[in-house]
């Protein structure tokens, strides 16, 4: 098990003073999340304990900016809190500590900056922290969560704890618990953008089948000089594939270039949003996608190209045949198909419009224009502060734009 607490470090540079992302944790922190520095050490047991000399771990992206990617950084000195802290490591790039759920007022946005120590005394001054736990083998989370209502009824007993009769103890998957209830905004989205996806694929279907229509005469042509129908299918095929790699394509490059501007775009409550990117996982769905795209929008043009009758298309003048009335009964289920999926999308988009207009419409009990929020923390090398402002941080309201 390990302990964390998220809280805005004022890290001191010479005349000046900087505003960290912090994190104070105990040592078996990164134990428990299965994470080791890529330089230097992570915490030991003895970093816990009373009296110790203070160390500090840096993200890799803090490093980069104070430090240029030094590698002797470690050993280094840093006045963290009006402490001098000493650096023992330099976690990975890819390392994204779980945030607290309820986190420090003002705390700076982004991801963790620097981690110290979670001294062993935190509980006599009230602080509340959050626990990560890893669960032993063959063990459920059902099953800890009782255990841990047991401890948590023990403790309530007790007169040494009369606060926990408030409080209730609760195990939850650490997935869960960083991602909230996104999942389900997720997948309202990942419908929405499914059914675009289908007007899409109907769309560039109706084009091929017409084209199909166009060229009864051509495959009928190739059907009489020999062409077997297989030969018909991989053509057509080979047509849409060459469509759906393009537009895959596109849709990759579009994804690369908007995805720096995407954490912008999206409302912070969303976890994650700065993790957003193009990996392995992406563009194997995109691989996927664009094959099952291929099957769908080639499959009907290409069924309707290896049925072509040589003899009855050569001689008819393409109106009147039974494949030319097969394939325009494909043509009008696929535009049906088409207007009931666009139907769908815009009946949704409206429903979430007239929702977003609802709630944007809410009264909030009071006025937000001209008001501005600063939030402030003590810098604890600086002498004459506020005794009330010790550990804490502030907001400064400013009204008339002053």
């Amino acid at each position: 098990m390990g302990a964390f607490r998220d809280q805005p470090l004022v890290l001191r540079w010479g005349e000046g003073a900087e505003v960290l992302r912090g994190q104070r944790v105990t040592s078996g922190f990164f134990q428990v999340l299965g994470a080791t520095p890529a330089l230097g050490r992570g915490f030991t047991a003895s970093d816990d304990a009373r009296g110790t000399e203070p160390v500090a771990i840096l993200s890799t992206a803090f490093w980069e900016r104070r430090f240029g990617a030094d590698p002797d950084v470690l050993g280094q000195r840093l006045d963290i809190e009006g402490t001098s802290h000493t650096v023992v490591g330099v976690m990975a790039a890819d390392f994204d500590a779980p945030p607290e759920p309820f986190p420090f007022p003002g705390l700076p946005e982004g991801r963790v900056a620097v981690w110290t120590t979670l001294p062993d005394n935190w509980l006599e001054g009230g602080t509340s922290v959050s626990v990560v736990g890893r669960l032993a083998p063959g063990v459920s989370v059902e099953a800890a969560g009782a255990s841990l209502e047991t401890v948590h009824a023990a403790l309530v007993s007790e007169a040494a704890f009369p606060d926990l009769e408030t409080t209730r103890a609760r195990v939850q998957p650490l997935l869960g618990w960083m991602l909230g209830d996104v999942g389900q905004t997720l997948w309202f989205l990942m419908a929405a953008v499914g059914l675009i996806l289908v007007v899409a694929m109907v769309n560039i279907a109706n084009m091929l089948t017409a084209s199909g229509l166009t060229r009864r005469r051509e495959f009928a042509v190739r059907t009489a000089l020999g062409a077997g129908r297989s030969g018909l299918l991989r053509l057509q095929l080979l047509e849409a594939a060459i469509l759906s790699c393009l537009g895959g394509l596109a849709g990759v490059a579009l994804a690369w270039l908007v995805r720096a501007r995407i954490a912008g775009w999206l409302p912070p409550s969303i976890p994650r949003v700065d993790s957003i990117e193009i990996n392995l996982p992406v563009l194997a769905a995109g691989i996927g996608l664009t094959a099952v795209t291929t099957l769908v929008v080639g499959g009907l043009p290409a069924a309707l190209a290896g049925r072509v009758a040589p003899d009855d298309v050569l001689r008819s003048s393409g109106r009147g045949s039974t494949q030319g009335r097969r394939a325009r009964r494909a043509l009008t289920a696929l535009v049906v198909v088409e207007l009931s999926a666009a139907f769908v999308l815009l009946a949704a988009a409206t429903l979430l419009g007239g929702s977003y207009a609802r709630l944007s419409g809410v009264e909030h009990g009071f006025h937000t224009a001209d008001l501005v929020n600063v939030p402030l923390a003590r810098d604890p090398g600086r002498a004459g502060a506020h005794p009330g402002c010790a550990g804490r941080s502030h907001e400064l309201r400013a009204a008339g734009g002053r």
